[in-house]
């Protein structure tokens, strides 16, 4: 503070000789212009000559005064800066020191019951993680069981929607089998000697055999047709005579002895059976040959 003020005064010491050494040059110069002017001699010139002499000195002086106050200037406020910059740098020091002794103690008591509360809530946490995963793990159980559900429902309502087309004609099939039946019994009803042609008999005769043999033939194509329609919706006629008797395919009606067939085997057919789809519409009733007494 002390050369801020120095550099101060001496600025102003500079400047007030600088002004006096202008002001006498200014009045050295319109003295010498008015002498000049009332016809005066060059003897008379000296004392102003030495004035003039005596302001240059003084506007010499005071310029080397302004440089040496400036030069001082410069080196002052520079002290003052490295000084200024000290003083701060202690002081954060000293105050960094007084943090890290006096609030040190304080701070680590403060710490401790944080810590002990972060562990309390982290156990708590646990224990939600814990339970949220078993109820993530029971929902998961739940989940694969339903969509097993909805796969089984799946599966069961696709079959259930193919047996709907495959086997929702077997009301209707087991009508037009009972159809079948019926013509098989007028086709074997009829005699075969009446089918024969005979050259001897009247014409009336001979026109009735044509008109039975007609009417026999188309109860035959008539039947062949029913089979054909039935066998294209997956509906079959099948005749067991001479296989072995099948619970599954076969319902048995009687029993009779035939010592040329093995015992167990179907010797006579009284209803064809028929399968819808590989799946017994109407089992064939059956006459099975009867197990040989020792």
């Amino acid at each position: 503070a002390s050369g801020a003020c120095d550099v101060g005064g001496g600025a102003f010491v500079a400047m007030a000789l600088a002004t006096r050494a202008r002001r006498a040059a200014s009045l050295v110069g319109r003295v010498r212009c008015a002498f000049q002017n009332h016809g005066g001699t060059g003897s008379g010139f000296g004392w102003l000559e030495r004035m003039e002499e005596k302001s240059t000195t003084m506007r010499g002086e005071g310029k080397d005064w302004n440089r040496t106050t400036r030069g001082f200037s410069a080196s002052a406020q520079d002290a003052a800066s490295e000084e200024q910059k000290k003083s701060k740098e202690e002081k954060e020091k000293a105050s960094e020191e007084s943090e890290g002794g006096e609030e040190g103690p304080e701070n680590s008591e403060e710490i401790a019951p944080d810590v002990n509360e972060l562990q309390e809530q982290l156990e708590k946490q646990k224990v939600e993680v814990d339970d949220l995963r078993a109820k993530a793990k029971e929902s998961d159980t739940r989940l694969l069981r339903v969509l097993a559900d909805m796969e089984n429902l799946r599966e069961r309502t696709a079959r259930q929607a193919e047996n709907a087309t495959k086997f929702g004609i077997q009301g209707f099939a087991k009508g037009i089998v009972g159809v079948i039946d019926t013509f098989e019994r007028a086709v074997e009803s009829v005699p075969t000697e009446l089918m024969e042609e005979v050259e001897s008999g009247t014409e009336e005769e001979k026109r009735l055999r044509q008109v039975l043999r007609s009417f026999h033939e188309g109860i035959k194509m008539t039947e062949k047709q029913l089979l054909q329609v039935l066998k294209e919706n997956g509906v079959e006629q099948y005749d067991p005579t001479g296989e072995p008797f099948d619970p599954n395919l076969h319902q048995a009606m009687f029993e009779l002895d035939d010592p040329n067939k093995e015992a167990g085997t179907v010797a006579m057919v009284t209803k064809k059976g028929y399968l819808l789809h590989e799946r017994v519409m109407r089992p064939a009733d059956v006459g099975v040959v009867k197990a040989k007494s020792e």
